[in-house]
C-alpha cells in the first residue's frame, strides 16, 4: 500500500481562519525552480513566516511582483501581490517530512502543498508545490515539468527595531548606494527601542481585564510599561505618542523565533471604574 501524492481536497471546505499551522517562526528565504535556477536576483532576501500572529497562517513574501510565481487563478489579478497569504488546512508526517496543505486566502479554491524537513523549530529546507501535489520522494526531479519551488531557509533573529535587513552591512561604502535603506543600523538611520524610551500607562488602566468576545474571553494585563493581551500578543510601550493623539500609544512586539517585530497602536479610555474601552489597531510589520 502506497500514499497517493495527489491528496483529495474538498473544494467546498471553508476555513474559519483559526486552523493552526504545525510550527511558528520566521525565516529569510531563497527560492529556486526545479532546474536549480533562482526565482529572483535581488539584494533583499525573500521572507517566510508562519503563525507570527496566532491564526495568521503562513505568509510567503517574494518581495517583488516580477519575482512572484504566476498562479493559475481567476480570482488573483494579473498584477498579483508578491505576498502569498495562506492558511493551513491539514498536515501530516511521513518519514523525515512534514506535509502541509495550504489554502490561498485570496482564492479559497487554490491549494498548495508544502513539504518541510525536520526539525520544525529550525527548518532549513522546504518544497512548495503550487498545486495539490505532495511528492513523497526524497530525490525530486529537476526537469521543468516539476511544478515545485525549493526553499532554502535561514532563521535570523531581529532583536531590535534598529537592525540591518542585510547580513553584509559591515562592508565599506555600504551607506552610499542602494544598500543604504537596508542597513539602517550601520548607516545611523534608526533609533533602538532603548533610545526611544518606554511610555507608561496611567495607573487607572493597570491591572487585569477581561475582553468578552463572541468566540472566547481574552485576558488583558496592563502593567506599567507593557500589555499582555493573550492571543493578541505581548507588547512594550514606546515613547512615541503625540499631543494630537494623547489617548493613543504605540506598542512594539519583539520575537525570539525569527518573526520580524510588529507595531500596533492602542487606545484606552475608562467608561466606568470597572469598565475600560480597549482598542488595538492593525499590526504593522517592521521595518516601517
Amino acid at each position: 500500500m502506497e500514499f497517493d501524492q495527489y491528496p483529495f481536497v474538498h473544494t467546498a471546505f471553508k476555513l474559519n481562519g483559526t486552523t493552526p499551522c504545525p510550527f511558528t517562526g520566521g525565516y529569510n528565504m531563497n527560492a529556486f525552480y526545479a532546474n536549480g535556477s533562482l526565482v529572483c536576483h535581488d539584494l533583499l532576501s525573500m521572507r517566510f513566516e508562519s503563525e507570527c500572529d496566532r491564526g495568521s497562517g503562513i505568509v510567503f513574501n517574494f518581495r517583488k511582483s516580477e519575482c512572484t510565481p504566476r498562479l493559475d487563478s481567476s480570482k488573483v489579478k494579473d498584477n498579483q501581490s508578491p505576498l502569498f497569504h495562506t492558511q493551513c488546512v491539514t498536515h501530516w508526517t511521513y518519514g523525515d517530512f512534514t506535509f502541509i496543505i495550504l489554502q490561498l486566502v485570496e482564492d479559497e479554491d487554490k491549494h498548495f502543498c508544502l513539504r518541510t524537513v525536520d526539525p520544525m523549530n529550525n527548518i532549513r529546507e522546504a518544497h512548495l508545490w503550487l498545486k495539490v501535489n505532495c511528492d513523497m520522494s526524497p530525490n525530486l526531479g529537476t526537469d521543468s515539468s516539476q511544478n515545485y519551488i525549493q526553499l532554502k531557509l535561514e532563521k535570523r533573529l531581529v532583536s531590535s527595531t534598529c537592525f540591518d535587513e542585510l547580513d553584509f552591512c559591515e562592508g565599506t561604502n555600504i551607506c552610499e548606494g542602494e544598500t543604504r535603506q537596508y542597513c539602517s543600523q550601520k548607516c545611523n538611520q534608526c533609533r533602538t527601542e532603548n533610545q526611544i524610551g518606554q511610555c507608561a500607562f496611567q495607573e487607572e488602566f493597570r491591572g487585569r481585564w477581561i475582553d468578552s468576545g463572541k468566540d472566547a474571553d481574552i485576558s488583558i494585563e496592563v502593567e506599567s510599561y507593557s500589555v499582555k493581551a493573550g492571543i493578541l500578543g505581548s507588547y512594550e510601550c514606546l515613547n512615541l505618542q503625540s499631543e494630537e493623539h494623547r489617548d493613543k500609544k504605540v506598542l512594539l512586539q519583539l520575537y525570539s523565533n525569527g518573526c520580524v517585530p510588529r507595531y500596533a497602536c492602542v487606545e484606552m479610555t475608562k467608561a466606568t471604574s470597572s469598565v475600560m474601552k480597549f482598542r488595538l489597531g492593525d499590526r504593522i510589520n517592521w521595518p516601517l
